[in-house]
């Protein structure tokens, strides 16, 4: 699948690439559930719902590549 990471990802390492991808599969797999409840229990407050900030998350990679998204969450 290498061969199609740049039509896919932008211009990128294909070996970094299919190494983060490889992570976050293993990552996914484990179907982790993140329970809130110690926190809100010690008075934190409760976090947004994520459909309340997805139009953000959108937004904020529209016109950045996948490619460099990576760049930059690894600085």
């Amino acid at each position: 699948m290498e061969a199609y990471f740049q039509s896919r990802f932008g211009v990128c390492d294909p070996r970094k690439a299919a190494s983060a991808i490889k992570i976050y599969r293993a990552f996914a797999g484990l179907n982790v559930t993140f329970d809130n409840a110690r926190l809100l229990a010690e008075g934190e407050a409760a976090p947004p719902r994520f459909v309340d900030y997805l139009s953000a998350c959108v937004r904020s990679g529209e016109s950045v590549t996948i490619a460099d998204q990576m760049t930059q969450d690894s600085r």
